[in-house]
């Protein structure tokens, strides 16, 4: 890891502190730190930059604590700050600054949210980490500051959603087909967590039953400009894949041979119109995938809203998904946010219409 910073730091392990100049590059290295972690900080709130990460923005700056601990692959870098701070480089990192400060302010509430119900457990126990700054938890400092994004997070400061009295964790995704699910998609209970509703993303619902294969295929090939996220990169998409290439990706992970795939059997189609369960029939074998995740990796697919065809025989046989929105559809969706603060909806209408029942304080 090679560190330098805008001010003067410090290099402390459990043996020693010693002390950087501005501008001074330090390289840390697996065995500098394989009897113990070393913290990395700067005077009157530096930012500490870590020249041998990049991201979008180039080298990355981090305001706080940088924790540094071995591994068997290397070195582990934490950065230890106050959410008010992190949500800095979050909030842009998840939403471009051009939706404007009322969708931002949308997004530093679900931010903040998520990340105050995951301070009551380490995902990262071994290293005391919270999460981590990838889309497997929330987008972090991947961009620069955003004025916008600040102002957004000023304006809402210390503000969270809340059902009855607890923090929801608010899930989000980038754009919706129109429709959105509950957390049926992953196995859990909708009554568990009756803020993720499915609905109609759309200011003219219908009430479609889309967990019905012939309505959601009718709803899917078409388009509503009603949709919130209608005209969206990802409102609706296509994707085509040969026999050949899903055996290749089964067994990438970890499936056996299925030989030339015969045919795709939706088994499960959850409220809001996402698939969570279908069978892949093989000359050879038959494969079961029994999770949203799984089955979007299999297909390349943007999200499991979808419906399948197939043309060709044996192993040149195509199966064609056409679908729509990108990402899992539970809670809010970021694009049509835009929409809704464009058509003068605030924030808070925003997110008690994608997380029912809920309370903004």
């Amino acid at each position: 890891v090679v560190i330098t910073s805008d001010n003067i730091f410090y290099t402390q392990s459990k043996d020693y502190i010693e002390e950087h100049q501005p501008g001074e590059q330090i390289t840390i290295s697996q065995e500098d730190v394989s009897e113990g972690e070393m913290n990395v900080h700067s005077k009157d709130n530096g930012q500490i930059q870590i020249l041998s990460i990049n991201k979008s923005q180039g080298n990355p700056c981090y305001e706080g604590n940088i924790n540094i601990y071995s591994n068997d692959n290397g070195v582990v870098i934490v950065n230890e700050l106050p959410i008010e701070s992190y949500l800095k480089r979050v909030v842009p990192s998840e939403m471009p600054s051009s939706f404007g400060v009322e969708a931002l302010k949308v997004q530093t509430v679900c931010a903040r949210s998520y990340a105050y119900a995951h301070l009551e457990s380490y995902a990262y126990p071994e290293y005391m980490a919270h999460m981590d700054d990838t889309v497997n938890f929330q987008v972090y400092n991947n961009t620069v500051e955003k004025p916008e994004a600040n102002e957004a997070i000023t304006a809402t400061c210390g503000k969270m959603l809340y059902y009855a009295d607890q923090i929801v964790t608010a899930y989000y995704y980038s754009t919706s087909c129109g429709a959105g699910t509950d957390v049926s998609l992953w196995g859990s209970n909708p009554a568990s967590y009756p803020y993720y509703v499915s609905r109609e993303i759309t200011s003219t619902e219908q009430g479609i039953d889309l967990s019905d294969e012939n309505s959601f295929r009718s709803f899917i090939k078409n388009e509503n400009k009603n949709d919130y996220d209608y005209g969206c990169k990802y409102y609706r998409w296509k994707n085509s894949i040969k026999s050949t290439e899903i055996n290749k990706n089964l067994k990438s992970m970890g499936y056996s041979e299925i030989g030339n795939v015969k045919s795709i059997r939706i088994n499960n189609r959850v409220s809001g119109g996402a698939v969570n369960n279908i069978t892949i029939c093989g000359s050879k074998a038959d494969v079961n995938l029994s999770s949203e995740g799984e089955i979007r990796k299999v297909f390349n697919l943007p999200s499991a809203f979808f419906i399948v065809d197939s043309s060709g025989q044996g192993s040149e046989k195509t199966y064609t998904f056409t679908g729509g929105g990108y990402g899992h559809g539970i809670g809010m969706s970021q694009n049509a946010v835009k929409k809704m603060a464009d058509n003068g909806m605030d924030y808070v209408s925003i997110l008690n219409f994608f997380y029912a029942g809920t309370t903004v304080f």
